[in-house]
């Protein structure tokens, strides 16, 4: 049985269409506020939470996710 990855790939958001690529498109140029929204988020909640390491690789996940998305600027 695999494991199951819970920062990169939750089943939760599995689906036709990937739920980044949704919110991208819909956002436009402020898809960058929302990831950095997101990181700034998973790393203030990291203390209130048992599982604190996955929030910090959620904030790790949208913090790549913003450096790549200006990479591709």
């Amino acid at each position: 049985m695999s494991k199951v990855d819970m920062v990169n790939k939750p089943p939760h958001y599995q689906g036709k269409h990937p739920c980044l690529d949704v919110i991208k498109q819909q956002l436009g140029s402020g898809y960058a506020s929302y990831l950095e929204g997101n990181i700034i988020k998973y790393i203030f909640r990291h203390k209130d939470k048992d599982a604190n390491i996955q929030d910090w690789q959620k904030g790790e996940f949208y913090l790549k996710e913003l450096i790549n998305y200006y990479k591709n600027l």
